[in-house]
């Protein structure tokens, strides 16, 4: 029975990598992009109720809790629709239910003399980068980088 499951996954895995590997001929794919995002992807996914909890019990104990609910969400980037990370979102629960996403928008801009960057995070309700739908009452209280 091991052996069996074993030989699916090898079986799934080597597909796999012919797969990668034709389209890394066909086009300029870049595999180590491919495998950010997606371990990014899986990481929020799997593990968004645990880093929530990390992210309430390292604010608790700094005294700055907070007192609404709160939520993990992948950051998902305006240029691209790539996943890039992960927000906690907090506010009212039946807000903070209705954000599937934080929308990443940056701007750059030069202002007296300065440059002035901004990298703005918008809670939204769906993964359409192309029509965000912004959860009014919601706001970001943390940026979660997942190191790979």
């Amino acid at each position: 029975m091991m052996n069996q499951k074993i030989r699916v996954i090898l079986t799934a895995i080597l597909t796999l990598s012919l797969l990668v590997g034709l389209a890394l001929q066909v086009s300029s794919i870049n595999l180590g992009d491919i495998l950010k995002v997606g371990t990014i992807a899986y990481v929020v996914d799997r593990f968004a109720p645990e880093i929530n909890t990390f992210v309430n019990t390292l604010l608790k104990n700094e005294g700055v809790s907070i007192t609404e609910a709160t939520k993990v969400v992948p950051i998902i980037s305006l240029g691209d629709g790539s996943y890039v990370g992960a927000a906690q979102v907090s506010g009212a629960q039946a807000n903070v239910d209705k954000v599937k996403a934080a929308v990443e928008i940056q701007g750059e801009r030069r202002l007296i003399g300065a440059r002035i960057y901004s990298r703005v995070l918008v809670p939204a309700s769906s993964f359409d980068v192309k029509n965000i739908q912004r959860v009014k009452g919601v706001g970001v209280s943390a940026v979660i980088a997942v190191k790979i």
